[in-house]
């Protein structure tokens, strides 16, 4: 008599299928952590080189540290005549040491790119050019105590600086370099205030904000803190040092942790 061939039967095929979607239910999620954890490190990377360009420029520029932003011309504020806006973020003041374009942005961003006060530029996408990528928050914490037409109170890491305004910190002036953050991942590039490359007003400081979620940024907004990386943040500070964050505290925003702010926005016990 000729043999049965040997086959599966429809239960053990569906037994094997129901073992293989056990499976990649367990693993996707696994592969997912992996591919993130993979996108930290790399934004983390970046930083780093950022923080590489920042002691570069400080040797270069008499210990002044990076500013946030630098306006040629500015179309409302500053002391000189107004016009269409010109403006360099510290990207492009970085760039000459960095020299890569592609570090300025975290591999988990999505938001759209900065073209505001840009159009003078040489066409093209990075540093200095008319589109650039950037996916992070300065830290330039400063008020107005008599109008922006007049030099404001600098209170965190990188300067200020309008036409004929120019207001930076010093090295010397920093009294905790370690704790002092001097940007995160911050910007999602979706409007609003608090989106925005610089983090200059205390109530955007996540510490005092909860959680939530935002159109356009990858996971969880506190305030304009963007925890994008496993429920936390990248950030670098005034040292040259990055790591990755759950929280920062009043004191990683301040040059002087120990005086009062005077900021009235500030929280009351810190004002």
């Amino acid at each position: 008599m000729p043999r049965r061939k040997a086959a599966f039967t429809l239960i053990e095929l569906l037994v094997v299928i129901a073992i293989i979607a056990i499976l990649a239910a367990i693993l996707f999620p696994v592969f997912a952590q992996a591919r993130e954890k993979a996108r930290q490190t790399s934004c983390l990377s970046n930083m780093k080189q950022w923080s590489i360009g920042t002691r570069m420029y400080l040797s270069d520029y008499d210990d002044t540290v990076v500013p946030c932003y630098l306006y040629t011309v500015h179309s409302t504020y500053g002391s000189l005549p107004h016009g269409k806006p010109v403006l360099q973020w510290w990207p492009d003041l970085l760039n000459p040491y960095v020299k890569n374009d592609k570090v300025w942005y975290c591999p988990t961003w999505t938001g759209a790119p900065d073209k505001y006060g840009r159009e003078s530029f040489e066409p093209g996408e990075g540093p200095n050019k008319q589109t650039l990528r950037m996916s992070c928050g300065c830290n330039n914490w400063h008020y107005w105590p008599n109008g922006q037409n007049q030099p404001p109170i600098l209170l965190g890491a990188m300067g200020v600086n309008r036409p004929g305004l120019a207001i930076n910190s010093n090295e010397a002036e920093i009294q905790r370099p370690a704790d002092l953050i001097m940007a995160l991942d911050g910007y999602w590039g979706n409007g609003g205030w608090t989106d925005s490359p610089e983090i200059w007003n205390p109530t955007g400081h996540d510490y005092r904000n909860p959680a939530k979620t935002v159109s356009g940024a990858p996971g969880t907004v506190r305030g304009a803190v963007n925890l994008r990386h496993s429920g936390g943040f990248n950030a670098f500070f005034a040292d040259g040092h990055a790591r990755w964050m759950r929280e920062t505290k009043h004191e990683n925003w301040l040059k002087n942790p120990d005086a009062k702010t005077g900021d009235s926005m500030d929280l009351p016990e810190f004002k």
